[in-house]
């Protein structure tokens, strides 16, 4: 009985020792150690544009287009091409993208922008868009352009004017074309001396997020800087083309031949 007993008690002191609280043990040395890793890999940004395709019936094809009559300047406004532009891009920088935009100032453009004011940042300044004329040049001011790039044919965005905000459900996901001429001032359509305005072009940096099309997260799918949806490198994607035909000239030529599809890294 007294071996039973005495069983029962070392068990018992067993069961108090496991469960002694934990202020009552102490650490009384540690190590440290280090966990490193080096990814491999290039950082890149690269893109492959496939073709054209007209919306109509995805026939291939080899640009842009507007025809008659459907920008009619007497009851066309923001107005779709016929066309989307097939592209697939590759970007792991971090700080890189794939952007579009004009460059109508550029030397060898057809026609090019002679900006008809000497102050940078005044709305006839604006180069972007499809400009009057297919040769020579002019200081006409350009017929406003914007894009939008989708994951999908099924998605096509119906034509709205970019800044027309919750009176179009469709304007968030166009962005306008923006011209390299102007990013570094801007643009002051107000003239009151600033470019922070409602509706006025802010400068732009050379990776500014408002012309990317794709980085390495996906595919910008709205206006705001941060409206970036995930989507595979090497996916194929879709951009459209829209321009506004208020105001143009009837029976008159417009054209832009440099649209840019730039890649960067940062």
């Amino acid at each position: 009985m007294k071996k039973y007993l005495a069983g029962m008690l070392l068990a018992a002191a067993a069961i108090v020792a496991s469960a002694a609280p934990s202020w009552a043990f102490q650490s009384v040395q540690e190590a440290q150690a280090r966990a490193t890793a080096t990814t491999g890999g290039t950082n890149q940004a690269a893109f492959t544009i496939d073709n054209f395709r007209l919306v109509s019936n995805n026939t291939n094809v080899s640009t842009f287009t507007w025809t008659f009559p459907s920008v009619d300047p007497l009851s066309a406004s923001w107005t779709r091409a016929n066309e989307y532009m097939v592209i697939r891009a590759t970007v792991t920088d971090v700080g890189g993208g794939v952007k579009i935009y004009t460059d109508n100032t550029r030397g060898d453009a057809t026609p090019k922008f002679v900006p008809p004011t000497n102050v940078s940042t005044a709305p006839t300044s604006f180069a972007a868009g499809l400009l009057k004329g297919t040769s020579g040049t002019t200081s006409a001011a350009p017929l406003p352009m914007a894009w939008s790039i989708k994951t999908s044919t099924t998605a096509a965005p119906v034509a709205a004017n970019p800044q027309a905000g919750l009176a179009d459900a469709n304007s968030f996901q166009w962005l306008n074309v923006t011209d390299f001429s102007n990013w570094a001032s801007g643009i002051d359509y107000n003239g009151n001396g600033t470019t922070n305005d409602p509706g006025d072009a802010a400068p732009l940096a050379l990776n500014a997020k408002f012309p990317t099309m794709i980085n390495n997260v996906g595919v910008h799918f709205g206006q705001a800087d941060t409206e970036f949806g995930a989507y595979p490198d090497g996916a194929t994607s879709y951009v459209y083309m829209e321009a506004n035909f208020a105001g143009a000239d009837v029976q008159q030529a417009y054209q832009t031949s440099k649209v840019i599809i730039e890649a960067y890294i940062n």
